[in-house]
């Protein structure tokens, strides 16, 4: 890096000028000696075109020069005409290009599914001449590219490397091809960028080191000669003429002049107040570009210290695999008075701090000049140098340029300060382009930002900038003041009709002398500015409160002033004061100031928005721009922004809160306050409460007692108290019931011989004529109560008596008259109407819904009674009505395997709700797609929680899992709800609701079929997720609720109508578990040994047999004729108390055997021979003497005792022939059966508990045995023990 000492300011100052007039663009267009080898193309569609004669065996060579400013362009293309494809089946497509891409040289190479792309050069529309040389090898594939005979590059071709025959696929005898330049015909498919500039020597080789000319064939919109508009014509005065080739551009840097011609002598200047900045698009994503030649000017004036000028940084890719990616930026700002400028080229950072004392409020002029390795800073006549060691000298910046400031800057080396410049700027350049002049002509390169910010031309001194608050919750916190006197100014602006404005901590002393803590809070309350003194927080000491009368919540500029001196409070607002408040001589400011959103417990919708300014504290004024740079000591700001206060009422203009909630305009909307309706979310759309207690019940609500229901929904009819009876079981089901009380009382005398002709009209609680019929309308089951209680007083309905219901139906009966028995009656068909001076009753349950309730009732004397004690009395009880017509359990579907699946007509408008029930712990429950590609799927992901989602144009708008707080595979009815609005989505899952933020839509459509239950295999990602194995009740979907009943038919085998828990009640016996399979069921036995059976019914420990020990006490038992039986299974259990003891010993006719006892009080012990051998295993049994029943499984090659299983590792061999009587000689046998010399008939014995006389010395068994089975056979004890009196 090379630095050079600042020179005579005069003398450079006039160099400069003259350097950055002629730097990089020194190279005027020059008209070729040979105007038809050199060719101007200025507009689209304009090319060159010739066909070549080729063969298989030629070599193709290309070469031409050319100039441009554009980074993309055509140079040439070799593609094929129309070639008929039968005739050349291997050819699927064919072209071999070169074109400028991003200031890139890049030739590509297509054949068929192979393609090759070599790319070369750097910042080649320089307009400088640049020659191309491409060859391409046909026999060996190698393709050598070289730009300016400087840079080469070669590749062999995928389309030789894979093998391919090329002579056959190219079989260029028969196909016609062409050769462009520039541009090409209409006709062709290719996407290409039009070159605009010129290109001469167009060279063309087909014949061996044969190179000639090309004659152009086809010229269209093409000129001769290489065109300079800037020599033909020169518009731009003074300035210097910048030739486009299809127009001019007049560059006026440095000659105080602006205007598409520098006819302007006055430039425009622009004022930025520290919340606006510009940016200026240097170029289209499409034609960023590497330039190794950029200038950036600008003239600057500013009374303060700091501010950022210029920011433009970009990261590209530089084509190499050196270097991927380059990183540039070039950054200017003013610093503490000076200005810090840089630019970077990679990891090499050229920084220049310049001049002193910058913020004297006078013009200033920066320019920043790069030219290859090169650099120059230039500030108000002194010039520094540097050269970068970086050899990619070249600036890759992003499209946008920002200057004056921003937003959100990345942090990036050389950027000193992030604060918005406050001040004036003119003559502001960007390489040619003037970008305050473009600005003031509405161009669309140059912008003014925020958007709604109104541009301030001219240089203005900058004052009152105003801080935003733009939410409630934005705060400036100020901390450290201390003193009895203390005073603060502001002005204020808002539109909002409550909130807190300032809040100050205030320290007292209390009537015992110690100082107490309390605090000064200034509001607009109802648009009236209002004071509130709390003298002690910790006393909870009443406030006093004074209002002003003052509008000030009519988005205009108000002042505020606060004063403390001597124990005096004064506050005033727009001069208009508030009587003073003495508060006591020692009191004092205590630490904190507060200006918003306080610390106290406020609610969330009170805190100000709107704007603040001209801030004065202690005498001090507090300076926007610096504070939001950095807070004071021990203060902090939240939320506020500089944005020149374009406050809005938008309240006036966008009546978007609903059902009665409160509109607060907040910065760029409305907010609204549904805090104190029955509504909740973004615009109080949603209904607070449920709409009956049956679905508080079918949510998760168990509880008995007072609810809130609002019976429309988001409906206008508002919400009301009643009270709900949880668990009302009803055809197999449970429901919440819902009861609503009126004020006619329990046995109203109606009839007697004083009374007059009455008319009752019955009053519900809370409840009027609409609400009692939507509830009515909604429920599944209603029912009023009717008694009618007399002596000799006819009710004669119709007649004397009648009621009306609630919608002006006359009932003529009382009770469910048509169901016997029954006490009700009908019109001419009451007890009472028999007049037999007997007390008599008519009574029963109106359950007809659309004639419920009784709202009025007419009662008319009889004019004959019998005697005088003649009487009749009414009772009418409370409606109640339970369930909701669209998720009764007669109306759901059984899904019996997980392939199963309802289609249903689509979703296409309103909410979604529906109940389900199942035992699994993943399934799909819906799911539904659009031709689009968007959908919208309900999935149960785990045992306790769901997921919801939506995704459209490709993006996921909702992903939301709702957890339950118990498991949603219990079997239970769950209900999951799904309620849209333009903003928001409510996802319900039982009692829970979470209401979703999404991207604003009009309505959320999907076009294809809903798929309840599952969905077809090849729609969209499954997720490899099964379909539901359950139930589905209640789908309400498309405004209206759907009976699925009536979409389930005979060909459905997957699909049943109704519900159908086959495990409730439960049908497994001996303690077994039911696993729900909805159309059949499965029982896990408890014992899976003892017990059998589809429902475990059988339970072979119900055979239990007790041996006493007396000597007869055991079985012996023939088992069978076949010995092999010892082999099986044999299940068995005892219990018994005795410390030795024979259990179990069974043998067949070759004294095969295998045998259990009980020894040492804490083992079982089991003997078997192996041939002549006997073998023992002993398992501990803990507790085997103690009176619980120990369950032996004997197998083979294991035994498993109460669970514990114990291999035998013995081997297992039978005595198979040659019978003897004595079989174990040698070995210690316990037990000796009786052994016959001569080998008897095959047969397999028993002895049960104990044995005949003499054939063991083992104790006697005495206790239980239960559950004998051998193999699949029950072994009946009980039966067997006949005529055993010791069993």
């Amino acid at each position: 890096m090379d630095q050079r000492n600042p020179v005579c300011p005069s003398l450079w100052g006039l160099l400069l000028f003259f350097f950055v007039w002629t730097s990089g663009y020194v190279d005027p267009v020059t008209t070729s000696t040979n105007p038809t080898s050199t060719w101007t193309f200025s507009k689209n569609q304009s090319y060159l075109a010739f066909s070549p004669n080729l063969t298989s065996v030629k070599d193709q060579q290309i070469i031409l020069s050319f100039r441009t400013r554009s980074p993309n362009g055509l140079l040439f293309c070799h593609y094929l005409e129309h070639f008929n494809q039968s005739l050349h089946p291997l050819l699927e497509n064919y072209h071999f290009c070169a074109e400028l891409s991003h200031g890139y040289l890049q030739v590509k190479y297509d054949l068929n599914q192979n393609s090759d792309v070599i790319k070369l050069g750097r910042a080649l529309n320089d307009d400088s001449w640049h020659t191309v040389d491409i060859f391409l090898n046909t026999t060996t594939g190698e393709l050598q590219v070289s730009l300016d005979n400087l840079l080469r590059t070669s590749r062999y071709l995928r389309a030789y490397t894979q093998s391919l025959d090329i002579k056959s696929i190219l079989d260029w005898k028969r196909l016609k091809s062409v050769v462009s330049y520039a541009g090409l015909s209409p006709s062709v498919s290719l996407e290409y960028h039009q070159f605009i500039g010129c290109l001469q020597s167009l060279k063309y080789r087909e014949l061996i080191e044969v190179t000639w000319e090309v004659s152009p064939s086809i010229i269209m919109q093409a000129e001769s000669g290489c065109r300079d508009l800037c020599r033909e014509e020169n518009p731009c005065g003074q300035g210097r003429c910048i030739n486009l080739y299809t127009s001019v551009q007049c560059d006026c840097f440095s000659l105080d002049r602006e205007g598409e011609k520098c006819q302007d002598t006055t430039v425009t200047e622009i004022t930025l107040h520290g919340y606006e900045w510009l940016t200026y698009q240097l170029y289209t994503e499409e034609e960023r570009t590497l330039r190794d030649s950029n200038r950036f000017s600008l003239q600057f004036k500013s009374d303060r210290g700091s501010g950022v000028l210029l920011y433009a940084v970009g990261s590209t890719d530089m084509g190499d695999t050196r270097m991927k990616q380059h990183h540039s930026h070039v950054i200017a700002s003013v610093h503490q008075g000076t200005v810090k400028a840089s630019v970077a080229f990679g990891d090499d950072i050229l920084e220049q701090t310049m001049g002193l004392g910058v913020d004297d409020n006078r013009w200033h002029n920066l320019t920043i000049v790069h030219e290859k390795v090169k650099v120059e800073f230039y500030l108000d006549g002194t010039l520094y140098v540097h050269e970068t060691v970086n050899d990619m000298y070249y600036l890759g910046l992003d499209p946008y340029i920002y200057i004056g400031g921003g937003e959100s800057f990345v942090q990036t080396l050389g950027l000193q300060v992030r604060q918005n410049f406050a001040g004036c700027l003119k003559n502001i350049f960007v390489n040619e382009h003037s970008i305050l002049y473009e600005l003031r002509s509405n161009y669309s390169t140059s912008q003014l930002h925020p958007s709604n910010t109104e541009i301030q031309y001219g240089c203005h001194k900058v004052d009152n900038i105003p801080l935003t608050f733009p939410r409630s919750r934005s705060i400036l916190f100020l901390s450290g003041y201390y003193g009895n006197t203390f005073s603060i100014q502001l002005d204020f602006r808002t539109v909002r009709e409550t909130a807190i404005l300032l809040s100050t901590d205030i320290q007292t002393i209390n009537s015992f002398g110690y100082p107490d803590k309390g605090y000064f809070e200034v509001w607009i309350n109802g648009s009236l500015p209002m004071m509130k003194f709390v003298r002690s927080m910790y006393q909870n000491t009443i406030a006093n409160t004074t209002l002003l009368p003052v509008n000030v919540s009519n988005n205009k500029w108000h002042s505020l002033s606060f004063n403390l001196k001597q124990g005096q409070v004064k506050i005033s607002v727009d001069n208009l004061s508030l009587p003073s408040m003495f508060i006591g001589n020692d009191s004092q400011i205590y630490k904190n100031v507060e200006i918003g959103y306080g610390h106290r417990m406020f609610e969330d919708f009170v805190g100000f928005v709107g704007c603040i300014r001209n801030i004065v504290i202690q005498g001090q004024f507090l300076d926007p721009i610096s504070l939001m740079e950095s807070a004071p000591p021990g203060g902090y700001h939240v939320g506020l922004k500089l944005d020149g206060c374009h406050l809005v009422d938008h309240c006036r203009t966008h009546q978007h809160c609903r059902n009665g909630g409160r509109c607060l305009s907040d910065w760029d909307g409305v907010t609204c306050d549904c805090s104190s309706s029955a509504y909740q979310g973004k615009y109080c759309q949603f209904a607070r409460y449920r709409s009956s207690c049956d679905s508080y019940y079918q949510s998760g609500w168990r509880s008995s007692g007072v609810y809130v229901i609002d019976v429309d929904g988001s409906g206008p009819v508002e919400p009301t108290y009643v009270t709900c009876q949880m668990g009302i079981r009803t055809d197999g089901d449970y429901y919440g019931q819902t009861l609503i009380a009126h004020n006619l009382s329990n046995q109203t005398k109606v009839r007697g011989t004083t009374l007059p002709d009455l008319m009752m009209r019955l009053s519900y609680r809370e409840m009027g004529f609409v609400e009692l019929q939507k509830l009515t309308q909604m429920s599944a089951w209603c029912e009023q109560y009717v008694q009618y209680t007399c002596l000799n007083a006819p009710l004669r309905l119709g007649n004397l008596t009648s009621f009306k219901s609630v919608d002006g139906t006359v009932v003529q009966y009382i009770g469910d008259v048509d169901q016997a028995p029954s006490s009700g009656c009908k019109k001419r068909a009451c007890n009472c109407d028999r007049e037999d001076m007997v007390a008599r009753e008519d009574s029963g349950y109106n359950r007809i819904t659309s004639q419920l309730p009784i709202k009025e009732i007419t009662v008319y004397q009889f004019t004959d009674f019998k005697t005088p004690d003649s009487k009749g009395f009414l009772t009418i009880g409370p409606l109640k009505c339970w369930g909701n017509k669209e998720s009764v359990s007669w109306s759901a579907v059984t899904f019996v395997t997980e392939d199963s699946f309802l289609q249903l007509p689509g979703w296409v408008y309103g909410d979604m709700a529906f109940s389900f029930r199942t035992h699994q712990t993943s399934a799909v429950l819906m799911y539904q797609s659009s031709s689009n590609g968007d959908w919208f799927k309900v999935t149960l992901v785990y045992e306790d929680s769901i997921r919801i989602e939506i995704q459209i144009k490709e993006n996921l708008i909702l992903s939301e899992t709702l957890d339950a707080d118990k498991p949603l595979n219990d079997g239970a009815w769950h209900r999951v709800t799904l309620e849209l609005s333009s903003h928001e989505v409510r996802c319900g899952l039982d009692s829970m609701r979470k209401i979703v933020s999404i991207p604003f839509h009009s309505n959320i459509t999907f076009d294809n079929y809903l798929y309840l239950g599952g969905k077809m295999y090849d729609s969209g990602s499954y997720d490899n997720l099964p379909g539901l194995i359950g139930c589905v009740k209640g789908l309400v979907y498309n405004g209206r609720p759907r009976n699925l009943i009536n979409d389930v038919y005979d060909d459905m085998p997957g699909i049943q109508s109704g519900c159908r828990p086959r495990c409730s009640p439960d049908p497994c016996q001996n303690g077994a578990q039911c696993v729900e399979m909805w159309n059949s069921y499965q029982c896990i036995c408890t014992n899976e040994w003892a017990h059998s059976g589809h429902s475990c019914e059988i339970n072979i420990n119900e055979n239990v047999v007790t041996i006493t020990g007396d000597q007869s006490a055991f079985f012996d038992l023939r088992v069978s004729s076949n010995p092999l039986e010892m082999e099986n299974r044999i299940i068995f259990s005892f219990h018994t108390q005795l410390r030795e003891a024979l259990v179990f010993y069974m043998y067949d006719e070759l004294n095969n055997f295998i045998q259990l006892e009980v020894v040492e009080g804490r083992k079982l012990r089991f003997s078997r021979n192996n041939f002549q051998q006997i073998f023992y295993t002993d398992i501990d049994v803990p507790g085997i003497t103690e009176p619980t029943w120990k369950q032996v499984v004997l197998d083979p090659s294991k035994i498993n005792v109460n669970g514990k299983i114990t291999y035998l590792n013995r081997a297992n061999n039978k005595l198979e022939s040659g019978y003897s009587s004595d079989p174990f000689a040698g070995e210690m046998e316990t037990v000796k059966p009786p052994r016959p010399k001569e080998k008897q008939p095959p047969f397999l014995r028993l002895y049960l508990g104990g044995t005949p006389a003499n054939v063991t010395e083992l104790d006697k068994f005495q206790g239980c045995f239960r559950g004998l089975k051998i193999g699949d056979r029950l072994i009946d004890l009980q039966k067997n023990s006949e005529g055993n009196t010791g069993v």
